[in-house]
């Protein structure tokens, strides 16, 4: 009876997963889960012109210093040194240049100043012959102009907490307009360059607690609509421009009707309007990150406080905001999210999995692709016994390749690089059911469907 019900799901499970075939895409991770060798904290992720993601963080394994990772394609590797700050990182902030060359601004050792570092092919060096800062800063923020020229904008201790401005002319980090220019201390600040090269910075006051945008007119900064616009408290400031001069602002707003929900406001030229009915979250957000693809669509990712501070990500398509996938995508708590999307639209989540010990995890927003039969002639990878009972055997895998095997829901429960023609999967562990085996390399993508069923003939 057993071996019937079996069948019976298998088959329906099958039958499902065809008819949904040609659109199927879900969340899936980047390399392994959990890739660090140990927790992170102030994570942050971007990518390069030529789409290949990059993460920088503070690491527990490194005493808290700076590490920035890359991934190849295959696999995560360090660039250059780890470790790379004079103590413990924090307020973690990435951009890039035209040429793709990272810039990281963070709050940097024990007398936190604010410092860049950028890496030379060989080595992490930091820009400019001094820090950025030379007392204590917070909530660094970069952005680069059209000219390549990196600001950075922050909390400045010097001036109470409020914010400060600075860009690098080349030899030194000198002002941007007047050095604490907001009428308090304020946190969460978040700078960003729009096409006309004009620098916007998003902050929120530590007595008001409320969102103002400022905007640098080449002289001043001047406040862009009313301050204190979130009406609400709010934390997690998050700006961001799209194909239009117009600034966007995300943020977490809470107090009165506002039950930690994550918002989305712009300026239209007069005042800060919501963008689509609002709240974008139905209840508890965390680390709002706002980003836009380069076809101008807003994207917002955010711990959910609705699926247990799982990662969910939104985009709005021009009256709504839609859930990309399925919300709470993460096994966990996704501390510290970030956000960036690819040149070609697609999402990627970097986070603090607190699932698997802190380390950092990253997922893509992508399609099943070449879902194939491994019976089907053309198919040159050969999957046996399948279905599968306690072990499955892979041969002519090709060179330098991943594999993994997913659930139905994209979750990852086996990862492996290889570097042979064939390889052997204990499957032992996994229930009766059907899954995704995914081999992938620089050039290409293969999956084939896999049957788990442990009364099976098949070893």
């Amino acid at each position: 009876m057993k071996t019937s019900i079996f069948k019976f799901h298998c088959i329906l499970l099958v039958g499902i997963f065809l008819i949904s075939e040609a659109t199927a895409q879900q969340w899936q991770p980047v390399g392994p889960i959990a890739f660090t060798p140990n927790s992170v904290k102030y994570t942050t992720i971007a990518i390069n012109k030529n789409g290949e993601p990059y993460v920088a963080f503070q690491d527990k394994e490194f005493y808290g210093q700076l590490s920035v990772m890359k991934y190849t394609g295959n696999e995560w590797i360090m660039l250059g040194d780890s470790g790379v700050s004079t103590s413990d990182a924090a307020y973690i902030s990435m951009a890039f240049n035209k040429n793709g060359e990272p810039f990281v601004a963070l709050s940097d050792g024990g007398y936190g100043v604010a410092s860049v570092r950028t890496f030379d092919g060989s080595t992490w060096v930091e820009v400019g012959s001094t820090s950025v800062t030379t007392s204590y800063a917070k909530y660094t923020s970069i952005a680069l102009d059209s000219n390549d020229i990196p600001f950075v904008a922050y909390a400045d201790h010097a001036l109470s907490g409020k914010v400060s401005v600075k860009k690098f002319d080349g030899t030194s980090w000198v002002g941007v307009g007047v050095a604490g220019f907001s009428a308090e201390g304020s946190q969460y600040v978040s700078l960003a360059i729009n096409a006309n090269n004009e620098p916007y910075v998003a902050y929120i006051g530590l007595d008001a607690k409320k969102v103002t945008v400022s905007k640098f007119d080449g002289t001043n900064w001047q406040t862009v609509g009313e301050p204190d616009f979130s009406g609400w408290d709010a934390y997690d400031a998050s700006l961001a421009f799209g194909n239009g001069p117009e600034p966007y602002v995300a943020y977490t707003a809470y107090g009165g009707v506002a039950d930690w929900d994550a918002w989305v406001k712009k300026f239209d030229g007069t005042d800060w309007v919501n963008v689509g009915t609002m709240p974008a979250s139905t209840r508890g957000a965390e680390y709002a990150s706002l980003k836009f693809s380069s076809d101008g669509v807003p994207y917002l990712a955010y711990a959910d406080g609705d699926n247990f501070d799982k990662a969910t990500v939104k985009k709005f398509d021009g009256a709504s905001w839609l859930t990309v996938g399925t919300a709470g995508f993460s096994e966990g708590d996704a501390d510290y999210l970030s956000l960036a999307l690819n040149p070609n639209g697609v999402p990627y989540v970097a986070y603090s999995d607190d699932e698997n010990a802190k380390k950092l995890t990253v997922m893509k927003f992508t399609a099943v692709e070449s879902i194939e039969s491994n019976s089907a002639p053309s198919a040159a990878l050969k999957l046996y016994p399948n279905p599968a009972n306690t072990k499955v055997s892979i041969e002519n895998i090709p060179a330098n390749a991943t594999i993994r095997i997913v659930d139905l829901t994209g979750k990852q429960l086996y990862y492996s690089n290889t570097f042979g023609r064939s390889s052997v999967i204990e499957t032992g562990q996994f229930d009766d059911g059907l899954y995704i085996l995914q081999v992938e390399g620089r050039t290409f993508k293969m999956s084939i469907k896999l049957v788990i069923n442990h009364q099976s003939p098949g070893y």
